[in-house]
């Protein structure tokens, strides 16, 4: 991509590391061209998983804090619209407990239980202790 050229959102397409094909909503981190899912409550994940792929296929994310709009969350635990969550160690999303350390990334825009994927808004991720 040219140095002059901009996105006009933060949507990438990169390579699943892992079979990712019912990963929808789950965060990633990112190394070079490939998305890897997160698997630390506490290092940030660097974008949200919006279309599945199998390993080695096209898995399409979207950067957390630069994204336009909002993106499907899946969860891991009771969450209630207009709650903070933050990254649980499996990619997933929960409420945010308010102590200890966490990294919140979303908020949540409807409610939902473990395994729900619900509608959030992106939000930088934030690193709490």
């Amino acid at each position: 991509m040219s140095s002059l050229a901009s996105r006009a959102n933060a949507v990438l397409a990169l390579t699943a590391f892992a079979d990712y094909s019912a990963d929808q909503g789950k965060s990633v981190t990112i190394s070079g061209s490939t998305a890897i899912r997160s698997n630390s409550a506490t290092v940030p994940a660097s974008a949200i998983i919006l279309e599945e792929a199998p390993t080695g296929g096209t898995v399409t994310v979207a950067i957390l804090g630069a994204f336009k709009g909002t993106v499907l969350a899946k969860l891991s635990g009771t969450v209630t619209g207009g709650a903070r969550m933050q990254q649980a160690a499996n990619g997933t999303w929960l409420t945010d407990a308010a102590s200890g350390g966490r990294v919140v990334s979303l908020i949540a825009l409807e409610s939902g239980v473990s395994g729900d994927l619900i509608e959030a808004a992106p939000l930088t991720p934030l690193v709490l202790a």
